[in-house]
């Protein structure tokens, strides 16, 4: 025999006894699917802190990210600002009015009332005037 022929046949030989090892591995063969999943904030914003590195196992719920609260804290106060106007303009309109509003609005009235008066009273006269004529 020549020496590939030695080689070809001393091969699966070798392979067969390496394979017999008394050591017992637990290996399994086989593959792993996973699904890739894109994650986005609801709203852009500069990202501040990342807490998760890429190939990570996270669970449902676990933080991944923080973006700058600057914006959002902006946007916090300015409807805590629009908030606080909104109760004083209530408080104020439940006060009701002042008194020297109060007395000017009964002036108008009595001064709306008087001028229908009048009003009326400049009607009848021309009524009697085109009578007499």
């Amino acid at each position: 025999m020549n020496r590939i022929h030695t080689i070809a046949l001393a091969l699966p030989l070798a392979l067969t006894l390496a394979a017999c090892s008394g050591e017992q591995k637990h290996i399994a063969n086989g593959y792993v699917e996973g699904d890739y999943v894109y994650v986005a904030a609801p709203e852009g914003g500069w990202l501040s802190e990342l807490l998760v590195a890429r190939g990570k196992t996270v669970k449902a719920g676990d933080a991944l990210f923080t973006l700058d609260a600057d914006s959002q804290l902006a946007l916090r106060n300015q409807a805590a600002a629009a908030l606080t106007q909104a109760k004083a303009q209530l408080a104020n309109v439940e006060k009701g009015r002042r008194p020297d509003e109060i007395a000017s609005l009964q002036a108008a009235v009595a001064a709306s009332e008087a001028s229908a008066r009048l009003a009326e009273a400049e009607a009848a006269l021309r009524k009697c005037v085109e009578r007499l004529r």
